[in-house]
């Protein structure tokens, strides 16, 4: 399992490595001085949702409810893409931001009517609540967070997307390497039973280190705040993780999926990273 994990992690780490620098080259400039980026990472983070809100949905009919796949996939999607979507303002004559807005109207909208519809075409009001809430909400939670990847690489830049997603994933790193060398004291027993607070400091600490020299490297931010950015997100994005295992064991299962070996599903992948996409935006827009 760990060899697994290890040869398929690399291959991972490779591929959005390659992919990133595609991203960061392919940019359209228009005649009249705009310009559009983000192509590669919008096609990542609508197949990284997809599969996610497709997992996800599998997840909640175990506890009976239901998940309607077209309100989810268009609200989520619209969400998903907004930030890489408003960049085409110009070609509507209005600003990005309020193409963003009518964007993120259009989600919440879709989200809600179409469930009310699916729902009516079922022809019974059982269940009304629990499925056009499970809807709604698998909509705002992988497609609304999910949109933060796009506004970080949007509005910042891949050198920040890249900073982000290496300090979060290292924290697994670090978190695995340190509980399995050091680890006995519990951090969670109830909800994640492996999880202790000798991982979670080697966590930190991988991900303390990865912020300062992907700080240094990329100069996304000075040192000192790539560490505490660091420390932040490692916490953050266990956290992340935790949420994602209690929805998993409500549920009764341990793994999301079976499509990564070594690792599970997508969702076990992306959680943390989904979990604290809207803070790092924030972090990022408060340290400019």
């Amino acid at each position: 399992m760990v060899k697994q994990r290890i040869f398929f992690g690399i291959i991972m780490a490779a591929s959005a490595t390659l992919l990133c620098w595609l991203d960061s080259v392919l940019i359209w400039r228009t005649g009249s001085g705009e310009q559009v980026q983000g192509f590669i990472w919008a096609f990542i983070a609508e197949a990284m949702m997809l599969s996610a809100v497709n997992e996800f949905s599998k997840l909640v009919k175990g506890k009976g409810a239901r998940v309607f796949p077209l309100a989810s996939y268009i609200g989520a999607s619209l969400f998903c893409l907004s930030y890489f979507l408003k960049q085409f303002g110009f070609a509507f004559e209005i600003s990005q931001a309020y193409l963003h807005l009518i964007i993120m109207f259009a989600a919440v909208l879709s989200a809600v009517l179409l469930s009310f519809i699916a729902q009516g075409r079922a022809k019974t009001n059982e269940g009304t609540i629990l499925n056009c809430g499970a809807t709604v909400f698998t909509v705002m939670y992988w497609g609304f967070f999910s949109s933060f990847f796009l506004a970080i690489r949007v509005e910042h830049s891949i050198s920040a997307l890249i900073l982000f997603v290496a300090v979060v994933k290292m924290c697994d790193v670090g978190a695995y390497t340190f509980g399995k060398i050091f680890g006995h004291t519990k951090f969670a027993p109830l909800v994640s039973p492996k999880k202790t607070w000798e991982g979670m400091v080697g966590g930190c600490i991988f991900s303390a280190v990865t912020g300062v020299l992907f700080s240094v490297i990329f100069s996304v931010m000075l040192w000192w705040q790539g560490a505490i950015f660091g420390i932040i997100f490692a916490f953050a994005g266990q956290l992340g993780d935790l949420a994602e295992s209690m929805l998993k064991r409500d549920a009764g299962i341990k793994d999301s999926g079976d499509k990564l070996p070594g690792f599970g599903g997508v969702l076990d992948i992306v959680d943390s990273l989904v979990f604290t996409a809207p803070f790092a935006y924030l972090f990022f827009n408060i340290v400019g």
